[in-house]
């Protein structure tokens, strides 16, 4: 049985590839002429390409990324090799649909002529970045108020002049607040926002992003010298925000010895470090050392404990059995407790 079985694998295998020479053969010594005196040749491709364009430009540039797509990729490297220079000189009502097509094939005079013709410029350098081409570095160099607004919707990163126009338009507020929430921002960005700041430091965008940038991630040491060193309004507020990053830094890395010595030895344990407290166990060390728990905090803890109780049940009676009526009487808290019949019912044993 072996032995006809290895005899049935060969003719099976030898079968396979007679018929894998037939397809390369058909393909390569039929089709490939046929289709290239029918339609892959400088005389006709151009004439067609200005009928139909889009196409055109689909069948020159198709790719087949099957396990056979070899077979058919090589003809149309092939076809690209011999008409690409001639789509290059095509009138642009045929030629732009090609660059739409595959601009990484296409120089960047084509690239920005595509992009000033288009309707939509967002789009357009989303999708030329997608295709592995970037023009928006280019297209920011214009002094015009769409190209820049174009970039900034397009781009997933921004630098410091991206940065200064956003913060110009308050229509770009939103965004610019999401972008700084989810990404660090650069120390040259960090010092941009100082230098444009007000005198009153009020709480603008500015302020806001300033003080959520610090208490997420610090400041470089050099930042942290040149403005605690003026010991001006600004330098008391970063020196309470540095505090609020260091005490998050601990909450969230201490084990038990040091989060206990943390909360015995801090006098005032910031609210966005007791959010940090994970574990039941951590609370009860907070409370244990004389602690109360910022509104911020129960708020958030409660929040939690309405979408999962089994989890949060330990830590709601902690705060429930810590925390002052009044402090549990505050419109928010109220309102999240009267929200869950499970957190009215702790509230009450």
């Amino acid at each position: 049985m072996n032995v006809l079985g290895r005899v049935f694998d060969f003719i099976k295998e030898a079968f396979a590839a007679c018929f894998l020479v037939i397809i390369v053969i058909l393909l390569w010594g039929i089709a490939m002429p046929v289709m290239t005196v029918a339609v892959f040749n400088p005389v006709i491709f151009p004439l067609l390409a200005m009928i139909w364009p889009k196409k055109m430009a689909a069948m020159l540039f198709a790719y087949d990324s099957t396990d056979s797509g070899w077979l058919t990729n090589g003809l149309n490297a092939f076809w690209r090799r011999l008409l690409l220079w001639e789509v290059r000189l095509m009138p642009w009502h045929a030629r732009w649909r090609f660059v739409d097509e595959a601009p990484e094939r296409f120089s960047k005079k084509n690239l920005l002529k595509y992009y000033r013709l288009a309707k939509d410029g967002v789009a357009v350098l989303k999708h030329l970045r997608h295709r592995g081409v970037d023009i928006c570095e280019d297209v920011w160099h214009s002094s015009d108020y769409a190209d820049h607004l174009a970039v900034v919707k397009a781009s997933k990163l921004y630098n410091e002049e991206h940065i200064a126009f956003m913060l110009q338009n308050k229509d770009l507020y939103v965004m610019l607040s999401a972008y700084a929430q989810q990404n660090t921002l650069s120390a040259d960005v960090l010092r941009m926002l100082i230098k444009t700041m007000s005198g009153n430091f009020d709480e603008g965008l500015r302020m806001k992003i300033l003080k959520q940038q610090i208490i997420k991630n610090g400041l470089p040491a050099d930042m942290i010298e040149e403005i605690i060193g003026k010991k001006d309004e600004l330098a008391r507020m970063v020196s309470s925000w540095l505090e609020i990053y260091s005490q998050c830094k601990v909450a969230k890395k201490a084990d038990k010895t040091e989060w206990l010595q943390f909360c015995r030895k801090t006098s005032k344990i910031c609210a966005e470090a007791q959010k940090l407290m994970m574990t039941q166990e951590e609370i009860e060390v907070f409370y244990a050392s004389g602690h109360k728990m910022a509104e911020d905090a129960i708020f958030s803890f409660l929040s939690r404990a309405t979408k999962n109780m089994r989890d949060y049940a330990g830590i709601v009676h902690l705060i429930f059995s810590n925390e002052k009526a009044e402090v549990l009487a505050s419109p928010r808290i109220k309102a999240v407790i009267d929200s869950s019949a499970e957190l009215s019912l702790q509230k009450l044993l």
